[in-house]
């Protein structure tokens, strides 16, 4: 983890307000769902530009008893995941499997430049994709409620999607999960976690861009529902950023703090009982609620 995490401060290094040292893609498949058991559909779609962009769409499981064969049984929505900044959706795709017992499906995609995706990755790119993952689910599974969620940098992206997209794709609510709320604010809070880089923070003000900063917009989702996750112990993004967030949005909005929490641990450790308040939102707003 500390690995990870100074190389991801020495990016910073770089003397580039682009933003790309934000996005830290691998091409290689690390884990097949289909080697524990799960079965996504693999998905294929232009982004906006024309990219091409690759997802996984898994299906709900069938409830414990029923049989295996025939018709299925109507999902009760779709989550549409953005991941975050690491690797690609092969690493991503477990923190959401649980939620396919309780009759959910969820769609995860790969920005351009991670995975099989096309490109190269950037801010800018990254919104456009989202906004096409967004589109290519409303198109294919039209009948369902749909929910987004976003884990850190995804946070940021799947936002500033929606601000985009807020007259043309219903949601029903949008959750945030160890997300920040300024990029110049989440490049000092990577720096600061070691010795060797806490003093090069003041460099992040001067060559870190805070275009499309979520700060600047999350206002603008008002009356959509936010729920904003964040542990008190992320040591990556820190706790302070999503509490800044979650002040800048408007109502209907909720907190919920993961006490020891470390960064995106909330979904993947029943432990923290994040996933069980999750799904009871899920289940109060896929009903109309």
């Amino acid at each position: 983890m500390m690995t990870v995490r100074l190389a991801f401060s020495l990016l910073l290094l770089q003397l580039t307000a682009c933003g790309s040292m934000f996005f830290q893609p691998t091409r290689e498949e690390h884990h097949r769902p289909e080697s524990v058991g799960y079965h996504p559909d693999r998905v294929t779609f232009p982004s906006e530009d024309g990219t091409a962009l690759s997802g996984w769409y898994f299906s709900a499981r069938p409830p414990a008893g029923a049989p295996l064969i025939g018709p299925r049984t109507k999902p009760k929505g779709v989550i549409v995941f953005f991941h975050g900044n690491g690797e690609n959706i092969s690493t991503h795709f477990v923190s959401l499997l649980w939620i396919l017992d309780f009759g959910f499906d969820f769609f995860i995609f790969d920005y351009r430049g991670y995975g099989t995706s096309g490109g190269e990755p950037d801010r800018e790119g990254a919104i456009a994709d989202g906004k096409a993952a967004l589109r290519w689910t409303a198109r294919n599974h039209a009948g369902l409620p749909r929910f987004v969620l976003g884990q850190s940098l995804g946070g940021a992206i799947a936002q500033e999607c929606l601000i985009e997209l807020k007259n043309e794709i219903p949601v029903k609510m949008l959750v945030l999960d160890s997300t920040f709320s300024s990029y110049r604010d989440a490049a000092k809070s990577v720096l600061s976690q070691h010795w060797l880089t806490w003093w090069l923070q003041p460099l992040a003000s001067l060559f870190v861009s805070d275009s499309l900063a979520p700060q600047e917009d999350i206002g603008k989702l008002a009356p959509l529902p936010i729920i904003v996750i964040h542990g008190d112990h992320d040591e990556v993004i820190d706790f302070k950023l999503g509490q800044k967030l979650f002040a800048l949005a408007g109502e209907p909005k909720q907190f919920w703090k993961v006490p020891g929490g470390n960064h995106i641990e909330a979904l993947w450790r029943q432990e923290y009982g994040i996933r069980d308040r999750l799904l009871e939102q899920l289940e109060a707003r896929s009903n109309g609620g």
